[in-house]
């Protein structure tokens, strides 16, 4: 994709008339045609802070981060308090995995503009993304002082609060969740997770039953139920359920250990073998090294054993 700056004729449409068509063909998909819409405003003007703001998103669908940050600070430069400005530079560091500058841009949408529950739920969001589970409770209440009905707010504090061991508090934010919105597959997967904490499997399986009727592709869901299983001892359930996560995603490494340890449990070493293989594969530094030297140990492999 090449950016193209159309020649501008004095009969050519006028800048808002550009924009206009800029969202239509943005709308339609049509990204390289909405980006040279964008650039014709800013040949007419290049203050025009709306066609800035548009490339930057339209930047962003397609991943190219460094372009979307240029025209962020671009548009930042003819104003400097615009908070889509800054949530969209945010967004963007968090992607990159540059989580310091994610926040640091997030607290200047929430300086500039201290009643933005979205402003606070992206705060918590990044919070959460660095294990900083108090912050991320202290903004995320913010945002639901602002937004009592916004839903993903509350699935966050609960996981939040969950990651803190405070469960009751988790429980009653993801139960407001539910009643907020009854298909919210995240809200039940963190019930789910409450009682798996709770070791009440029964009703952590039916939790996360009800997240895959909502989200039948989501792979930890699938996981989740495997666990479920292999806690009842319902070995042959669970390798379903880790199967179908694996089918989703070949790379997660706890439904390889977990298969690992279900083929075991039902007397199929070399299956065993195999995903635990998988597993080191993808985490080389994990404790898989011991299990497979245990396998073959009980196999009579004492080389290989000894090896592992």
């Amino acid at each position: 994709m090449k950016d193209f700056i159309p020649k501008i004729k004095k009969s050519d449409p006028s800048e808002k008339t550009r924009l206009l068509s800029a969202r239509a063909y943005l709308m339609e998909g049509s990204y390289d045609k909405a980006i040279m819409e964008c650039r014709a405003a800013l040949h007419i003007n290049s203050q025009c802070i709306s066609a800035r703001l548009l490339l930057a998103k339209i930047y962003s669908t397609y991943g190219k981060y460094d372009e979307t940050i240029e025209e962020c600070r671009a548009a930042l430069i003819i104003n400097n308090r615009l908070i889509n400005a800054y949530l969209r530079l945010s967004y963007v560091y968090a992607e990159q995995g540059r989580y310091f500058e994610a926040i640091t841009e997030c607290k200047k949408a929430v300086q500039i503009s201290p009643g933005n529950a979205t402003a606070y739920f992206m705060l918590g969001e990044l919070y959460i993304g660095q294990e900083l589970y108090s912050e991320a409770i202290d903004a995320l209440q913010i945002a639901l002082k602002l937004n009592p009905k916004l839903t993903k707010a509350r699935y966050k504090l609960s996981y939040a609060y969950l990651k803190q061991n405070r469960q009751s508090e988790a429980l009653a934010e993801v139960e407001a969740s539910l009643k907020l919105n009854s298909n919210s597959n995240r809200s039940h997967v963190i019930l789910g997770d409450i009682y798996m904490k709770r070791r009440e499997y029964t009703a952590a399986l039916g939790e996360y039953q009800m997240a895959l009727g909502v989200c039948p592709q989501f792979a930890e869901v699938h996981h989740k139920v495997g666990e479920v299983y292999f806690k009842l001892n319902q070995y042959t359930k669970a390798t379903e359920y880790l199967k179908e996560a694996l089918l989703i995603n070949p790379k997660l490494f706890e439904s390889h250990h977990l298969l690992g340890a279900s083929y075991l449990k039902l007397g199929k070493p070399k299956k065993a073998v195999s995903h635990y293989r998988m597993a080191l594969k993808i985490n080389p530094l994990s404790e898989m090294h011991a299990g497979l030297g245990d396998i073959y140990a009980l196999q009579g492999n004492h080389s290989k054993a000894a090896s592992e």
